[in-house]
């Protein structure tokens, strides 16, 4: 498997105006309330499991054009909050871009990353003890090989562990569910 990059979004928090809209400039806030309520839709599931969707950092930009792969993290950053993880379980064509992503004047160009629901919740201390970034601006690629970064590297691969852990557990408790207790009428 390729080396995980974590790509990080930033949500407003509040709606951009009307007239912002009209420019082009997209509405984050808006956009990521669209995504949760799709998300638990029959439509926006994926093996019965529930998705997101969002665009993937600028190609054209020189720092953060490194397209997403199946198996990078992806954060939904709300500043002096969280950061909300998920996982690139696909990644689709510009093509495959929502209809309500039209007025997003300047981003069509980039590919639809399918994430995975939510694997983590990093609370906003916890991530700047991990330097994480102060500030959001755009979509973009964190750096995870550098030394810094790697603290919180560690502790979201130790929530992929633990959600593996959680999973084999849930698989084990079904089963044991499943088989009859001793001398129960079969």
């Amino acid at each position: 498997m390729h080396s995980r990059r974590f790509i990080i979004t930033p949500i407003a928090k509040n709606y951009k105006t009307t007239a912002a809209i009209a420019r082009g400039i997209p509405d984050s806030k808006r956009d990521y309330e669209e995504q949760e309520r799709l998300s638990q839709s029959v439509l926006f599931q994926l093996n019965g499991e529930e998705t997101w969707c969002w665009d993937d950092s600028d190609p054209d930009c020189a720092a953060t054009g490194v397209p997403a792969k199946v198996g990078d993290l992806f954060g939904f950053y709300f500043y002096g909050e969280k950061v909300i993880v998920h996982e690139v379980v696909d990644v689709a064509d510009p093509a495959d871009r929502l209809e309500s992503w039209a007025a997003n004047i300047g981003q069509t160009n980039r590919n639809v990353l399918i994430l995975s629901a939510p694997i983590g919740i990093i609370g906003w201390d916890r991530w700047r003890g991990f330097n994480g970034a102060k500030t959001c601006r755009s979509t973009y690629n964190i750096s995870i090989k550098s030394k810094k970064n790697k603290n919180m590297m560690d502790a979201i691969q130790n929530i992929l562990y633990f959600r593996e852990i959680l999973a084999a557990w849930s698989q084990h408790v079904h089963v044991m569910r499943s088989i009859p207790p001793e001398g129960a009428n079969q």
